[in-house]
């Protein structure tokens, strides 16, 4: 399962940005752009959501890597 800093580096380099493009635009560093593709730094929420809004990602990936894909109906028990 792919983890959220390459998902994010996916998207960006899909979307032809450079990671100081991104940075400029989620008023970020360049250099927490990297770590975060890098694995080094696991982002807050806020910062996903400032990244995502500029990369157009759904953040239902998030349920992906948390591993919250259950397709049972809300409240069915295991």
């Amino acid at each position: 399962m792919p983890s959220i800093g390459k998902i994010l580096r996916e998207k960006r380099k899909e979307k032809g940005y450079t990671q100081q493009e991104l940075a400029d635009k989620a008023n970020l560093s360049r250099s927490y752009i990297a770590d975060i593709e890098g694995e080094r730094y696991t982002p807050s929420l806020n910062t996903i959501i400032k990244v995502a809004r500029y990369l157009d990602l759904d953040l239902n990936f998030l349920q992906v890597i948390d591993g919250n894909t259950s397709s049972k109906n809300e409240g069915e028990l295991d």
